[in-house]
């Protein structure tokens, strides 16, 4: 469920100042509402896992452990990718050592840390750090922000003994806080869960409609709860249906006058259903910015056929829009590496391998990559047939004509107007609901 959270101004979070914090969202549980709201949406929470995958790659060739508890570069990766795929930024505790050389990379839960006040100049350089925000008796935790060139005065003014180290707080993202992907459809992944919800509870009360049941005053209680325990009992796949017990002046002797039943029509609509969930997840699909078709596969079935080739150019299309993503994390680890208190890792070269091997002839230029794949796809017959199918698709309202229009820009490279005369004007089948 969404509160007021969800309400994040990105430039401009307010100040609490008895925490001595600026608040992630209006109650300052923004992180931790996207979490809920995109792990309760099938459509999010693959989304997530998704980008996951491609941001993170196959890792890294050379690997180190990075901290006590046995955590590697490539575990470290992991976790990043997938705070990145759900929050859309990630924290580290750096640890020093006596000489002021990075000695541990420790990876932070996103919603465990925040900004602290600014000081004089405007310049925030400390961070907050607890477990539950809305805990008041659980500790907080004060950092100061990663910066390896004031490590070494750091510790000459405390000791290494007393020194807690910094975090790293991701720059992804302008502002004091970056937004979730899935944030211009964070309702939409909401209505989902309460969709699927709604359903569930339908199936498991056994009874689409309400049930009234009438019967005759019983003469004591015990009678009555008995009765309605036995019904109760006959109900819904999981015996717990609902129904609503009137006790009734019925002077009749004849069982069917003794007792009746009143079904309240709840006039629920499974096409309407089958719309609104088809939009919910074509808005959350959108969001994060993935291709449908890697989501959503019955879909794609209709739509692509047995396309391999199409599926192949979606795959690395996303591997490109994450190349940012990789870009920033290997000159985020570049510096950690050039600062290690290990001469190995000092020594080493930082970079994620892709997901996905393009085949040497193409191009080295993400651009030519990407212009001779389609270039490729629009002269095959394959690639023809998929398009053929994307418009029948949306004729036929299993696909939705912008998410078809996308779809065409993405993968053909075509523009959005050359893709919309492509589909023409598709005959759609048109339910009306009433």
């Amino acid at each position: 469920m969404i509160s007021d959270s969800t309400n994040i101004s990105n430039n401009k979070p307010t100040f609490d100042k008895r925490k001595g914090i600026f608040n992630f969202g209006e109650d300052n549980n923004y992180p931790n509402e996207v979490k809920s709201v995109i792990n309760n949406s099938v459509t999010a929470s693959s989304c997530v896992a998704l980008l996951k995958k491609f941001i993170k790659g196959k890792g890294v060739d050379v690997d180190f452990f990075v901290n006590k508890d046995n955590e590697s570069v490539n575990v470290l990766i992991s976790k990043i990718a997938e705070d990145i795929a759900y929050f859309n930024g990630f924290t580290l505790h750096i640890g020093y050592n006596e000489l002021g050389l990075i000695s541990s990379i420790k990876h932070i839960p996103f919603n465990w840390v925040r900004w602290g006040k600014e000081d004089v100049n405007g310049y925030k350089s400390r961070l907050q750090l607890s477990k539950n925000w809305h805990n008041k008796k659980d500790p907080v935790s004060e950092f100061d922000v990663y910066n390896p060139n004031v490590a070494l005065t750091q510790i000459s003014k405390i000791g290494i003994e007393e020194y807690k180290g910094q975090i790293f707080y991701s720059e992804i993202e302008s502002g004091v806080y970056p937004m979730s992907l899935v944030h211009p459809a964070i309702q939409d992944a909401d209505s989902e869960f309460k969709s699927s919800k709604f359903k569930n509870n339908l199936l498991n009360k056994g009874f689409l409609n309400n049930l009234i049941v009438v019967t005759k005053k019983f003469e004591s209680q015990r009678q009555k709860e008995a009765f309605q325990s036995n019904f109760k009992s006959q109900l819904g796949v999981d015996g717990q249906g609902v129904f609503n017990h009137i006790e009734a002046d019925l002077n009749s002797d004849e069982l069917d006058k003794e007792i009746f039943f009143k079904e309240v029509n709840t006039n629920v609509n499974d096409k309407l259903f089958e719309y609104t969930d088809r939009k919910a997840s074509d808005n959350v699909i959108k969001a994060f910015g993935v291709p449908p078709a890697l989501i959503d596969t019955s879909n794609s079935s209709g739509i692509f056929g047995n396309s391999g080739e199409l599926i192949k150019q979606m795959r690395i299309f996303l591997q490109e829009k994450t190349e940012d993503y990789r870009m920033y994390l290997d000159k985020v680890f570049s510096d950690f590496y050039k600062n290690s208190s290990s001469e190995v890792m000092r020594n080493a070269t930082f970079e994620i391998e892709k997901l996905i091997t393009i085949d040497a002839e193409v191009s080295a230029d993400t651009g030519d990559k990407v212009a001779a794949a389609q270039a490729t796809l629009k002269g095959s017959v394959g690639g023809v047939q998929a398009l053929l199918q994307i418009q029948q698709s949306v004729s036929s309202g299993a696909t939705d004509l912008s998410a078809a229009i996308e779809i065409i820009k993405n993968i053909y490279g075509y523009d959005a107007e050359t893709a919309r005369k492509m589909l023409g004007t598709p005959k759609i089948e048109t339910t009306w609901f009433h």
